[in-house]
């Protein structure tokens, strides 16, 4: 059971939310954040990289259309 729940707290701290949660805690307590600030950052400019060229389309197709 002990390993079950090891090997799910691994996975868990790969999603970006859970980076961002735990790099602002640690950042927040004063502990060393290790790499989770970095991971935060990379998540965000990742999914900021994708979804915004993504957004962009669908709004000047939609204003085209008006």
């Amino acid at each position: 059971m002990r390993s079950a729940i090891a090997a799910r707290t691994a996975s868990d701290t790969l999603t970006p939310s859970a980076r961002a949660t735990a790099s602002m805690r640690a950042l927040w307590l004063g502990a060393p954040a290790g790499n989770s600030v970095w991971g935060a950052v990379v998540w965000s400019l990742a999914i900021l990289a994708v979804f915004a060229p993504l957004a962009v389309s669908r709004y000047r197709k939609t204003a085209a259309l008006r």
